[in-house]
């Protein structure tokens, strides 16, 4: 039987150079409403180009960013409030919304109780949004008592809870902010995927019973071969915990590379370091396995007369490394 080992010859390494830049573009729910994916391959993570451009990705979820308190009107009308100015994100933009004063409150016909959401727009506007008449208040957004459904497209900034009919002035213990005010999606990016995925499922607040939009602004990277003489890539590092009888994560151990510079390789070797970089990695270029890094690149050129001149670099992963089949 004949064995083919990969030789130098074999060996393809690559790393994150140019880039394409994106958004912001909706993402796509996977249907769980925590994962989150854009038409991107991956996501760059570097913070600094040669550029002075940071590169890494901005997820936006449709919200409120700040300000927007309702508040019972100053003028004491009845049933009307004021609303602080603030903003929202909208679109992966953001949108300010000017202090309204004595807006307009809808009240439920006697003997029923109301919830009203107000809801802000593109344009900055605000408006109010009565939901259905009953006989007591519902957590079910759409029922009879609870909440309205926002429109796709539009904020909830704040809640009303109306249980008279009788003209008023509206009252501090009727009004509060919309949830997410103190409560704003967390949510964790994953760059070998140019994904992110939420801690929690989002509300379905919206009309169809949908979640809030998340846009995403990022650059996709696109890497370019290096002259590489040698390579160690990072190496996943553990303890053994005769405690509990399993393997404790430590952090990884950096790889390093020596690389050839010369020409427009030492123009790629300078453009990479001190960056944070995708890094790709193939034992056998004629193989289908592909390993990926994102890591700190660091380089220090080592120059000697009538002899090739080489950088060594060493590479701090910041995330875990990632195998995949091409």
């Amino acid at each position: 039987m004949t064995v083919t080992v990969p030789t130098s010859d074999n060996l393809l390494l690559k790393a994150e150079d140019f880039f394409s830049a994106v958004g912001p573009e909706l993402m796509a729910d996977s249907g769980d409403h925590r994962l989150f994916s854009s038409s991107g391959l991956r996501f760059s993570l570097c913070a600094l180009d040669e550029n002075g451009v940071d590169r890494r990705p901005v997820i936006r979820p449709d919200g409120l960013r700040n300000g927007c308190r309702p508040v019972p009107a100053v003028s004491g009308a009845a049933d009307a409030i004021d609303v602080n100015e603030g903003s929202i994100w909208l679109g992966g933009s953001l949108v300010t919304i000017p202090a309204v004063t004595d807006m307009a409150v809808p009240r439920p016909s006697a003997g029923n109780v109301m919830q009203v959401a107000i809801i802000a727009d593109g344009a900055g506007s605000l408006s109010v949004l009565a939901g259905i008449q009953g006989a007591s208040f519902a957590d079910a957004r759409g029922a009879a008592g609870g909440l309205p459904f926002v429109p796709v497209d539009k904020v909830e900034t704040g809640l009303l809870k109306l249980s008279s009919s009788v003209s008023a002035p509206i009252k501090e213990d009727e009004i509060s902010f919309a949830p997410e005010f103190s409560h704003s999606p967390g949510f964790d990016i994953l760059p070998y995927t140019a994904s992110a995925l939420f801690r929690h499922p989002l509300p379905l607040i919206h009309a169809g019973s949908t979640p809030k939009k998340v846009y995403a602004t990022f650059s996709d990277p696109l890497t370019a071969p290096l002259d590489v003489v040698s390579f160690s890539p990072p190496v996943a590092q553990a303890d053994y915990n005769p405690a509990t009888g399993r393997l404790d994560e430590k952090a990884m151990k950096p790889g390093k590379m020596t690389l050839v510079v010369s020409g427009v390789q030492a123009d790629l070797v300078n453009r990479i370091n001190g960056s944070i970089r995708l890094i790709e990695f193939m034992r056998d270029s004629a193989g289908t396995r592909k390993e990926l890094y994102y890591a700190l690149v660091e380089t220090s050129a080592d120059y000697r007369p009538e002899s090739v001149m080489t950088a060594e670099a060493s590479l701090t992963p910041v995330q875990k490394p990632r195998t995949e089949t091409v």
